[in-house]
């Protein structure tokens, strides 16, 4: 499991940690002995863990509790539907003018974007991890660019500059399925 780990950064770990955890509740919440041992349930505690929702761009308009109050009083409807309607759930007309209400009370529009991380190391590489087990790898030393996929070289570009990252990162969000990378 390290070894994936320091392929292919948090994502893993967290996926990991929510095993780990998943089956100690499992544990700690059964009372069932076989052969010396605690039998799990599997359908009870055993849950499988979710997996991690498409990474998508999604838009979101952010206001303050006594903004959502009043919106309910407004629109004579319930918090869920001024959720929905402000989380772009739902695209009616009574939604659209919960929104616009809510533009004009301070409301923020946030575009919600999946996280890529990138970690510069001191042999001088730049590591780029995004979902799908895909890699960017650029050695700084010699402006060398890999994109790795399942940690096999999909494709190689010699003479990288830091413009040309921006195509890279596209090419790289295509093959992982992220829409939305500018």
């Amino acid at each position: 499991m390290y070894f994936v780990n320091e392929l292919f950064g948090s994502y893993y770990r967290i996926l990991y940690l929510c095993n780990v955890v998943t089956y100690y509740n499992a544990v700690k919440n059964t009372k069932k002995w076989r052969n010396g041992r605690r039998e799990i349930p599997k359908n009870k505690y055993c849950k499988p863990v979710k997996k991690v929702k498409d990474m998508e761009t999604r838009k979101q308009i952010e206001v303050d509790k006594q903004t959502r109050e009043m919106l309910v009083k407004m629109f004579k409807t319930t918090s869920v539907s001024v959720w929905r309607a402000l989380s772009f759930r739902d695209n009616s007309p009574k939604s659209r003018r919960i929104r616009h209400a809510a533009f004009q009370n301070r409301g923020v529009l946030l575009v919600l974007a999946p996280a890529i991380e990138t970690i510069h190391d001191a042999n001088n590489y730049m590591r780029q991890y995004f979902p799908g087990d895909v890699m960017i790898e650029v050695n700084k030393n010699n402006n060398h660019a890999d994109l790795f996929k399942r940690g096999e070289i999909v494709k190689s570009w010699d003479n990288v500059y830091v413009s040309d990252l921006n195509g890279i990162q596209r090419e790289a969000a295509e093959l992982c399925g992220v829409p939305g990378v500018q």
